[in-house]
């Protein structure tokens, strides 16, 4: 019996992606967080949980700001692009507000955050190589 194969958008890819690579990694520096130097222990596997969740957040509000900003000139489509703004607007200030009042550590968002953009550019790079060879 075949299995069907499921589409998956791009996003939800490198969504899943992310997970798969920072759970383990969240885990092991909160579980041995006594075990790691002095830098990471004070916040910085918060920091990295929030950078990542900051970074899918960013990443899904830029998709659809994208898809509605080229979607074509629909008073809806103006409306969802305008939330999507502001809600990348209140990423940045979420993010902004949890490094001014210490929340967590700035490094570690900081690498959440670029956990989230190389996944994306690694799917990214896969699905330009896909493409390549269904071209040949």
């Amino acid at each position: 019996m075949e299995r069907k194969q499921r589409k998956t958008s791009f996003i939800k890819n490198i969504t899943i992606s992310v997970l798969w690579v920072t759970t383990p990694a969240a885990i092991a520096m909160i579980l041995f967080r006594e075990k790691l130097p002095p830098m990471f222990a004070e916040g910085f596997a918060e920091g990295f949980i929030a950078g990542v969740i900051f970074g899918n957040l960013n990443l899904l509000c830029v998709e659809r700001l994208v898809k509605s900003l080229i979607g074509g000139a629909d008073k809806r489509k103006t409306r969802t692009a305008v939330a999507n703004a502001a809600a990348l607007a209140a990423i940045v200030s979420g993010l902004l507000a949890g490094l001014y009042y210490k929340i967590f550590d700035g490094f570690g968002a900081l690498a959440g955050f670029t956990v989230v953009l190389a996944v994306m550019m690694a799917q990214g790079m896969k699905q330009i190589n896909k493409l390549k060879e269904t071209e040949k």
